[in-house]
């Protein structure tokens, strides 16, 4: 009778130990503006813009972009958002979804950045930001950044995954905050993030391009002591089923 009562703990254990546990599911975290569509574009070059920079020395300042907050460490550039004309300094294929994407333009050592309060941190948790970025056929550079924050403090960052001309793609930042992080309930900031570089000039400065911005959380709580009523009812079936194959094998023996 030995192995049919073994057999009898080592099931209900496992059923047991599955009914403590629950599935996490990625919930999205509203973005105002994702896809930069919420926009006033009162200005024309290579298609129409709006240019968010006041004094900028690249562009006249004029438009909206909902949503969305610039910064910048000089006018040496501008920002806003842009509905591409098909032309050829532009792309030869349409990689963004909508009409408009984000644009942001430095130069010289120079950074500039929109960015958007979401919410705030919370510990236990796996963020994922994911942005649509590319860089067109206009002779300049490609150098961005895509970044999480946590008040001030920059607890993700990434970039730079299109860095040839006429291409796109997909880039992605993942954050686990993990168990009582020091930074949680500070404000949860999304900043996209163009990077000068120090021999760009107002005529060819660096450049980056966002489009269909989202950001998810996927909660990790620790096993809860109490079964919800549907794991405990998969509990009792495991453990009915076992009781009846210790039956078995007790008859057999």
């Amino acid at each position: 009778m030995t192995p049919s009562i073994s057999r009898l703990t080592t099931v209900g254990s496992l059923l047991l130990a599955a009914g403590l546990h629950t599935a996490a599911h990625a919930l999205p975290i509203s973005i105002t503006n994702p896809g930069f569509e919420a926009a006033n574009l009162t200005l024309v070059g290579n298609g129409v813009f709006s240019q968010l920079v006041p004094g900028s020395g690249i562009f006249a300042q004029g438009g909206t972009l909902d949503g969305w907050t610039i910064a910048f460490s000089s006018t040496d550039s501008a920002g806003g958002g842009f509905a591409p004309a098909a032309l050829p300094l532009n792309w030869t294929t349409t990689w963004w979804s909508g009409n408009n994407i984000a644009y942001l333009q430095a130069s010289g050592n120079v950074q500039i950045s929109l960015s958007q309060t979401v919410g705030t941190l919370a510990s236990n948790s796996v963020y994922t930001l994911s942005a649509l970025t590319g860089n067109r056929a206009f002779p300049g550079d490609s150098n961005y950044a895509i970044q999480l924050l946590a008040g001030n403090a920059v607890v993700a960052t990434g970039g730079n995954s299109v860095p040839a001309d006429d291409t796109s793609g997909m880039d992605t930042v993942v954050y686990n905050s993990g168990p009582s992080n020091p930074l949680a309930g500070l404000a949860l900031t999304i900043r996209l993030l163009a990077i000068g570089n120090p021999g760009s000039s107002n005529s060819v400065p660096t450049e980056a391009f966002f489009d269909d911005i989202s950001l998810d959380a996927v909660a990790n709580p620790a096993p809860s002591s109490v079964p919800e009523p549907g794991s405990m009812a998969l509990v009792m079936v495991g453990l009915l089923g076992a009781i009846r194959y210790r039956k078995r094998l007790g008859t057999a023996y």
